[in-house]
């Protein structure tokens, strides 16, 4: 089933650290919802996150959503999973 067999609580971007619970997982998508975690120069920013995880290529969710909201604005992403030297990582 891939990289994703086990539902991930936390998938880390870098700057932001999502930690997130599972509502639906099936071989062809998964949706959750949870928290992200932003710290730039000291300051930590935690905002409501949605995810869906999509487009399975050999068994592994190769495309993530995440919606961020932040203090009344909607902020949307598609990050892709991209393979490099130092394994897969979201982009």
């Amino acid at each position: 089933m891939g990289i994703y067999k086990v539902r991930p609580g936390q998938v880390d971007l870098g700057n932001d650290v999502y930690h997130l619970t599972w509502g639906s997982w099936t071989s062809a998508s998964a949706r959750g919802h949870g928290v992200s975690v932003t710290e730039v120069m000291g300051f930590v920013e935690r905002w409501k996150v949605d995810v869906v995880a999509a487009r399975v290529r050999r068994g592994t969710f190769t495309r993530l959503t995440v919606v961020v909201f932040q203090g009344g604005r909607v902020y949307r992403s598609t990050l892709r999973l991209q393979h490099t030297d130092t394994g897969p990582d979201w982009y």
